[in-house]
C-alpha cells in the first residue's frame, strides 16, 4: 500500500505595515513643494500685474500721443483747406470775368458768323435755283419709261422696246436720244427718252393711261428736286387712302376726294400741323 501523504496550504504571511517616520516625510515634502508653486504663482501674478500696468502707461502714452498729433494735423488741414477755399474763390472770381468776356467775344463771333452764314445760304439758294431752273430746262422735253420690256441693255433692243411702248400711247414720230438708267425695285428697267419737242411730251403723258393694266408706266423725267416733291405727295395719297379717301396725284399736286390742292398749299398745311 502507498503511503498517503497529506498535504496542506502554505499558510498566508501577515504583512504589516510599519508607520515609520519615511512616510511622514514624504508628506512634508509635497507640502514644501506646494508652498514654493503657490508662491511662485504669485510671484507670476505680481509680476503679470506690473507688466499689465507698465503696457497700460505705454498705451495711454501712445494715446496722447497720436491725438497731439491728429490735433496737430487737424489744425494744419484746416489751415490748407482755408488757403484753398480762399484760391477757390479767386478762381471763381477770375473765370467769371473771363466767361463774361468770353461770352461778349462769342456774341459777337456769332453775329457775324450768322451774317455770313445767312450771306453763304443765300448764294447757295441762288445756285440751287440756277442749277434746277437749268436741270429743269435740260429735262423739258424728256420722259421715263419704267417696264420689263427693256429685259436687255443692247440700245437697239432698248429703242425698239421703247417704239412700241410709244406707238401704244398714240406716239407716232421718230424719238431723238433714248438712254438705259437701270432698274427698279420691282426689277422693271428704266429708260430715259428725249422726245422731239415739248408738246409731244404732253401729249405722251396724256396719253400714258392708255397703258392700264401692263406693268409699264411713264412719266416725266424730273429734277431731284421734283423727286423729292412728287415723293411727299405720294406718301400723302397713301396716308389719304388709308382714311377711306378717293385721291389722284399730278404734278405737284393732288385730289382728295375731288378737290385739287397744290404742292405749296399741302407744304404750308403740314407746316401748320
Amino acid at each position: 500500500m502507498l503511503n498517503r501523504t497529506k498535504i496542506m496550504p502554505p499558510r498566508k504571511q501577515q504583512t504589516h505595515i510599519k508607520e515609520d517616520g519615511g512616510t511622514e516625510n514624504s508628506l512634508q515634502d509635497i507640502m514644501r513643494e506646494l508652498k514654493r508653486m503657490e508662491k511662485r504663482n504669485e510671484d507670476l501674478r505680481e509680476a503679470t500685474k506690473e507688466d499689465i500696468n507698465v503696457l497700460k502707461n505705454e498705451i495711454l502714452n501712445e494715446i496722447k500721443l497720436l491725438r497731439k498729433e491728429n490735433e496737430e494735423l487737424r489744425i494744419e488741414t484746416m489751415k490748407e483747406i482755408t488757403s484753398m477755399k480762399t484760391e477757390i474763390v479767386k478762381i471763381r472770381k477770375e473765370q467769371q470775368s473771363e466767361k463774361k468776356e468770353m461770352e461778349k467775344n462769342i456774341d459777337q463771333l456769332e453775329r457775324k458768323h450768322d451774317d455770313r452764314s445767312r450771306g453763304i445760304e443765300y448764294r447757295l439758294q441762288m445756285i440751287e435755283e440756277k442749277e434746277e431752273r437749268r436741270t429743269k430746262l435740260e429735262k423739258r422735253n424728256n420722259i421715263i419709261i419704267k417696264s420689263k420690256e427693256f429685259n436687255s441693255k443692247d440700245r437697239e433692243q432698248i429703242k425698239e422696246a421703247a417704239d412700241e411702248i410709244l406707238r401704244s400711247v398714240d406716239f407716232q414720230e421718230n424719238i431723238h436720244e433714248i438712254q438705259f438708267i437701270g432698274e427698279d425695285k420691282m426689277g422693271r428697267g428704266i429708260v430715259r427718252v428725249q422726245m422731239p419737242n415739248f408738246t409731244s411730251k404732253i401729249n405722251t403723258l396724256k396719253n400714258k393711261n392708255k397703258l392700264k393694266g401692263k406693268d409699264t408706266y411713264i412719266e416725266s423725267d424730273l429734277t431731284k428736286q421734283e423727286r423729292e416733291i412728287q415723293a411727299a405727295i405720294r406718301r400723302t395719297a397713301q396716308q389719304e387712302r388709308e382714311k377711306g379717301k378717293t385721291v389722284r396725284v399730278g404734278y405737284q399736286k393732288i385730289q382728295i376726294d375731288g378737290i385739287w390742292e397744290n404742292w405749296n398749299k399741302l407744304k404750308t398745311t403740314e407746316a401748320k400741323n
